[in-house]
């Protein structure tokens, strides 16, 4: 059975899975390009893919058997050409027993024929998601747009990439730069991705694909924990880094408006707390990072650079690293709750990389969390 629940929205916890997955006893692989006729004709191993809600296109490899014809010593072409066909679109589903989920949406980009003494021969299949193909174009052009939505809608909509994801998730309340009706955009030597990871930066947006959905929106906009996680039930391992190198008490955003030369000033103060003492305090208080970004304009912009800047180095504080079962309802872009193991750690703690694999060894899931405070 595959189930295609909305993981950016539903909450659920350790014993529900246990009873979803039948105890996590058998972990499965469904491909969207195999149908049920040619189920059993493949065997599909060492899977491994790795998700992302920051700017890098999703991917995933897998290898394929049964493509080798011993009689006639060569690969079985025609059994499996059209059906691993580089450009072809493919979801990739995994869970265990009869229970799977779809975990990445894109489409075969590589194929790679193996051959030799030592394995049986097999096919190593490449895939990644629709932002690989945003970005082998390149643009030189002047548009009037009425804001960033506008512009975002008329790039994700173009017929190159609709093929290759559902639907779309692309915040409708995106002002223009200066709060115009209407703004120019401007594309120099630049892919549709580079654009599109342009205005996610300036504005602090994320950009990436989560099962069968493009999202551009707001950063950790889901505060919802999808489940809490315990040494007790489901981590294996738990590598949680607490640093303050980096941290600042402030950010300062300079810049000089080119129509009267006056000066373009914003500050964004953090309230982070970064020790159960006041030691923290007293190493950061008063520390400034000045930055100089001749592409802002007024005060608005800057003040928004500023909170973004702020927001990022605040956000590197602290990194776990965390190793469980396989849990296809891990992903980036959600909070996931750790509990049991300290009070320093025992957070709410954002998903930003997830990286699920099943080999014969059975179906692990690492990935890694950020908090910005104690």
């Amino acid at each position: 059975m595959i189930f295609m629940s909305d993981l950016m929205s539903n909450v659920t916890d350790f014993s529900d899975l246990k009873n979803k997955y039948e105890k996590f006893s058998k972990p499965v692989v469904s491909l969207s390009v195999i149908s049920k006729s040619n189920k059993d004709k493949f065997v599909i191993k060492d899977l491994h893919v790795e998700l992302s809600c920051g700017f890098s296109a999703n991917m995933a490899v897998f290898n394929v058997y049964n493509v080798f014809d011993d009689e006639k010593k060569k690969f079985n072409d025609d059994a499996f050409n059209q059906i691993f066909q580089i450009g072809k679109k493919i979801n990739i589903s995994v869970g265990y027993s009869s229970s799977v989920e779809c975990v990445f949406s894109g489409f075969i980009s590589g194929v790679t024929y193996i051959f030799s003494e030592q394995d049986t021969p097999h096919l190593n299949i490449e895939c990644l998601d629709v932002k690989a193909i945003m970005m082998s174009n390149n643009n030189n052009k002047q548009i009037i747009q009425e804001n960033y939505t506008a512009s975002i809608n008329d790039i994700i909509n173009k017929s190159a990439y609709k093929p290759y994801y559902k639907t779309a998730d692309v915040d409708g309340n995106i002002k223009s730069p200066n709060g115009d009706d209407k703004f120019l955009m401007e594309m120099t030597n630049e892919s549709d991705y580079d654009f599109i990871v342009r205005v996610a930066q300036k504005l602090g947006y994320e950009f990436f694909v989560s099962q069968e959905t493009l999202y551009f929106r707001k950063k950790r906009i889901k505060t919802e924990p999808i489940m809490a996680i315990s040494n007790k039930n489901v981590i294996a391992t738990l590598e949680a880094n607490l640093n303050i190198v980096g941290m600042v008490d402030s950010v300062e955003v300079r810049s000089f408006n080119d129509t009267d030369a006056s000066l373009v000033k914003a500050s964004a103060k953090s309230n982070a707390n970064y020790s159960n003492s006041s030691s923290a305090s007293k190493i950061t208080q008063g520390s400034v990072k000045v930055i100089i970004d001749s592409t802002v304009t007024n005060d608005s912009e800057a003040q928004s650079r500023a909170n973004e800047e702020l927001d990022k180095l605040a956000w590197n504080f602290g990194t776990f690293l965390i190793k469980t079962i396989g849990l296809p309802e891990i992903i980036p872009g959600r909070f996931i709750k750790i509990e049991d193991l300290s009070k320093d750690i025992n957070k709410k703690a954002y998903i930003v990389k997830v990286t699920h694999h099943i080999d014969d060894n059975g179906f692990k899931t690492n990935f890694e969390a950020r908090i910005n405070s104690l």
